[in-house]
């Protein structure tokens, strides 16, 4: 499968309550009908957006003078079959964009999620981990490009993708929490993953809500800090 006019490099994100506001305020009405999961800026302000509801990622790139570039789909499928729905996303240095792409969850009978990446050397659209996963959601990678990580969170860890010099990404456990909801962010900052967890609040007497995790190269947990609502992502 071929992914189309992909031209990302180093990026930084945004993912908060805001995000639908953001989007419609650089994209109009043009996608008024999106879900956005997740919004990445290249280095050169092109616009990713992540869309739950269309089950696709579209882009935009950045307007030059008085062209104003229209939104397209920039993978939308795999193998001719249809995303289930891009749900985080993320750049390496060298410009590759990381994915992962589940149905939303609580979906009865839904298929399990993936992982994939569009090579920036061949535009090619790639499986890391295919139909495998337990609602992966949130990704990010080292500043190096060689690591990858996963928040799995339907079954309460985070996956650890190595990639070898031949292009094949080996796949590990890199830690597995215990209680909680699940992993749903990720960010990788000094060294060091940061991981959110949200909670089901009220569902259980001894839930004690959302929190961040910091966890070492090594896998192990350094530390953990309460957040004062469940919902964390």
């Amino acid at each position: 499968a071929m992914a189309q006019a992909v031209v990302p490099r180093r990026a930084g994100s945004s993912d908060d309550p805001n995000k639908a506001r953001l989007v419609d305020m650089h994209l109009g009405g043009e996608i008024e009908e999106a879900k956005p999961k997740a919004v990445l800026y290249d280095e050169d302000g092109a616009l990713f957006i992540a869309d739950i509801k269309r089950k696709c990622i579209l882009s935009r790139p950045q307007g030059r003078g008085d062209f104003e570039p229209l939104v397209q789909s920039l993978v939308s499928e795999y193998e001719g079959k249809p995303l289930k729905g891009p749900t985080d996303m993320c750049f390496d240095e060298n410009g590759t964009l990381y994915f992962t792409d589940t149905p939303e969850i609580g979906t009865f009978g839904a298929e399990k999620g993936s992982v994939f990446c569009v090579s920036s050397e061949d535009q090619m659209l790639r499986p890391l981990a295919l139909n495998c996963l337990n609602y992966p959601s949130g990704v990010c990678c080292d500043p190096t490009g060689q690591l990858v990580f996963v928040a799995e969170t339907c079954s309460n860890r985070i996956l650890r993708f190595a990639r070898r010099p031949n292009g094949v990404h080996y796949c590990s456990v890199f830690h597995t929490f215990k209680g909680g909801f699940g992993p749903t962010g990720l960010a990788e900052s000094g060294g060091f993953l940061y991981v959110a967890r949200g909670d089901l609040s009220g569902a259980m007497p001894a839930s004690k809500g959302g929190s961040v995790c910091v966890i070492g190269m090594d896998g192990a947990l350094l530390r953990e800090v309460g957040c004062p609502f469940a919902e964390v992502g």
